[in-house]
């Protein structure tokens, strides 16, 4: 078997096909001449052969921080000969061992691949890009060795790393995997102060978009409002937005400042997908948005509470629904331009 050293067991189960079966004439056992030995053994996986009369075992110390050990044993008494134990392994999953055919022994444990030599001295230790346990290991005919990460998650699934055997370039493979959902979840969730779990931050992770809406927090943005817009008005929009990150930062600016209304920047925002982006503050004064003087927004609200006393009576009594009458009576008269979060604000400071 290319990649594996010449053997008649060099990997589990006699190899990647997993035949179990040996190698060549097999043990050439003549009638009389078996004899059976035994020997107890707490942890261990699986036995490789190397070299005729060297037999390495694998094993493990389990629990949910495990490590691995490794034993050369005498062929005949299974007794140890040498012993390296202690090596560092993580989540724990019975793992593998091969001989390659490079002459090493390679074990896989946990989320760590460990290069042995033939004496059991330590060549070299890697750490594996996730922290979940690692399904044991393959060589492939190049000598290259392929391991895959083991899931009960179908939001993250498994991953393949390939290493190469002499120089282990892991670095380079942990920074060419993609981040987990769950990380990039957290993220997002950090980024817009929602909950990991939001129906928002799901969707737009979802949907691969959860880097844009960083951008645009990265542009001067508010990532809250941009979560929000890129959820409700960029489900056909795939990973890459049309609009610029930008420009969607300058349009979550006008809403935070109180220039447009959510209302109106759900306006604006139609002119910016349709356009493949613009300029924000020019769309909503070509439609004739402007921020409501404060003045003008107080007398508004003091004519909805003395024109509906009913609505106003219920919500000082503590019926917030009552509230939804007064808003809309204010949205009415201000023909859309009153700041919804504005008139909420003034209604709660003159309840009494």
């Amino acid at each position: 078997m290319s990649g594996y050293w010449h053997a008649v067991w060099p990997a589990e189960d006699g190899g990647p096909r997993r035949l179990q079966h040996v190698e060549g004439p097999g043990l050439d056992v003549r009638a009389g001449e078996l004899t059976v030995t035994s020997r107890p053994a707490f942890g261990a996986h699986m036995v490789v052969q190397r070299d005729r009369d060297e037999l390495y075992f694998q094993g493990a110390v389990i629990g949910p921080d495990s490590t691995a050990w490794v034993e050369r044993i005498d062929p005949r008494t299974l007794e140890p000969l040498e012993r390296v134990e202690d090596l560092a392994a993580g989540p724990w999953w019975p793992g593998g061992i091969l001989a390659h055919s490079n002459g090493d022994l390679y074990v896989t444990q946990g989320r760590w691949c460990h290069r042995l030599a033939s004496d059991l001295s330590v060549v070299r230790s890697r750490e594996l890009p996730r922290d979940r346990p690692y399904n044991s290991l393959l060589a492939q005919p190049d000598g290259s060795l392929v391991m895959k990460d083991m899931s009960s998650d179908d939001a993250e699934p498994t991953q393949l790393v390939v290493l190469d055997p002499d120089e282990a370039w892991i670095e380079e493979v942990r920074a060419s995997l993609p981040p987990l959902p769950a990380a990039r979840r957290r993220r997002l969730a950090e980024a817009t102060g929602q909950a990991a779990d939001a129906e928002a931050v799901m969707v737009v992770t979802d949907r691969g978009q959860d880097d844009y809406v960083v951008a645009v927090a990265q542009a001067g943005g508010d990532a809250g409002r941009a979560l929000v817009h890129v959820k409700e008005a960029f489900a056909e929009a795939g990973t890459h937005p049309g609009v610029p990150a930008g420009d969607l930062a300058a349009l979550t600016r006008l809403e935070v400042d109180g220039a447009l209304t959510a209302t109106q920047a759900k306006q604006v925002l139609a002119e910016l997908v349709a356009a493949g982006g613009g300029d924000p503050a020019a769309i909503a004064a070509a439609k004739g948005f402007e921020a409501m003087d404060t003045g003008a927004l107080e007398a508004l609200v003091d004519r909805a509470i003395a024109e509906q006393p009913d609505a106003w009576e219920k919500f000082c009594g503590g019926e917030n629904k009552a509230m939804g009458a007064l808003v809309g009576a204010v949205m009415k008269a201000s023909k859309g331009k009153a700041d919804g979060k504005a008139v909420t604000a003034l209604l709660n400071s003159k309840k009494r």
